[in-house]
């Protein structure tokens, strides 16, 4: 009994001799909150990435971006580094189901994602559709504290999936002018006349994206049963139209088949009016405003790795974020892009209620989405 007692005390000490020995050896475990330090730029891992990006010869997006972004980004990309563009286009809605279906497939055919805030944090990510991007940053200029709010490219989300690009400010009133009087919109509720019954249109709020957010930012500003009444009113007295397509509705607005249009896309806008149509945006005071409506993922596979590496540490340079600003009309977080040629209603203002889309206000936005659909059905039922 005395030697079977031994034989177990002695393993026990073993045992605890290996582990103490393995303890002391094995590389230190960051706390989840710390970060390791920034590495050195590796100019030798760049060009032989450079390389291999060149042999594969293309970056596939499925994106949101406007006609002209993606055709001046194609063509400054493939002039810089030889490496095409390819774009699969659709609304965040739209893009995600197609994704899901090709990865059941066993298909990664998407290198990037360009969307809304809400699609990627309300749908994407939960959905395991992303993957790693912060370790694909690499270029100096890419990384350069001075160029960024808070000295560091900024993520949407505590994971650090998801990179903001735009900070344009979401105005949700769009007009057209030969409509109505410049001052006439003072106020959303303005929308409520009854000259404007039957000459409005209204981003669908019941789905991820500028009618939703614009819905959320009532809600939030306002109280919730107030923008429930608003929304109700819209369908029941004013009989407003109300569509998901973001640049038909901007071009219904310039056309003049309808007067007003609200949760109108920011991008739409501003691309309309780069071609000179009659609208405008009202800089409303009575609710806040949101900063991000374009932002970027990687998927969990990328079909051309190297590539979009170079694709995204170019196009978050001061060339790169220049480019897209001036394409889309909009202005980008990073702080040495030029804003000249950005039309004023898309900068935050001085007294404006600013609110930035994060996991916690995107989930009051799902939320908020739920609450139009029960308005939606309610009223289709009668």
């Amino acid at each position: 009994m005395a030697k079977k007692l031994g034989f177990i005390l002695m393993i026990l000490i073993s045992g605890y001799l290996s582990a103490s020995i393995e303890a002391s050896t094995a590389k230190p475990v960051l706390p989840p909150t710390e970060k390791p330090a920034a590495k050195a730029f590796d100019p030798q891992k760049w060009n032989t990435i450079l390389t291999e990006a060149k042999k594969e010869g293309l970056v596939r997006i499925y994106a949101t971006w406007a006609p002209n972004t993606r055709k001046t980004l194609t063509e400054a990309f493939l002039a810089k580094y030889g490496i095409s563009l390819e774009f699969v286009v659709g609304r965040g809605a739209e893009l995600q189901p197609r994704m899901e279906n090709e990865q059941r497939a066993g298909l990664y055919l998407a290198d990037l994602i360009g969307s809304g805030t809400s699609t990627f944090l309300s749908n994407m990510k939960p959905a395991g559709l992303l993957g790693p991007i912060e370790q694909m940053l690499m270029l100096p200029e890419t990384l350069d504290p001075k160029a960024w709010p808070d000295g560091k490219v900024p993520f949407s989300d505590e994971a650090r999936m998801v990179i903001p690009m735009t900070a344009n400010a979401q105005r949700y009133l769009t007009y057209n002018k030969t409509m109505i009087k410049e001052g006439e919109l003072t106020s959303y509720q303005d929308a409520l006349n009854p000259k404007y019954k039957g000459k409005i249109i209204v981003s669908d709020p019941t789905i991820s994206g500028s009618g939703n957010a614009f819905f959320s930012h009532l809600a939030h500003s306002w109280s919730v049963e107030r923008a429930k009444d608003f929304f109700r009113r819209l369908l029941k007295e004013q009989e407003a139209a109300v569509t998901r397509d973001y640049r038909g509705q901007v071009e219904a607005i310039a056309k003049g088949k309808y007067a007003i249009g609200l949760g109108t896309q920011g991008t739409a806008v501003a691309n309309f009016l780069d071609l000179g149509a009659p609208i405008q945006n009202v800089p409303l005071k009575d609710v806040e405003i949101s900063r991000e409506s374009g932002v970027m993922a990687v998927p969990k596979k990328l079909p051309h790795p190297n590539a979009t590496t170079v694709f995204i540490n170019w196009l978050l340079t001061r060339e790169g974020q220049t480019i897209f600003s001036r394409s889309n009309g909009t202005p980008v977080i990073r702080l040495d892009v030029p804003k000249e040629g950005i039309n004023p209603i898309f900068l935050v203002n001085p007294g404006d209620k600013v609110t930035d889309d994060n996991e916690e206000y995107i989930a009051f936005k799902r939320g908020m989405s739920k609450v139009a659909r029960e308005i939606m059905e309610a009223y289709e039922k009668k």
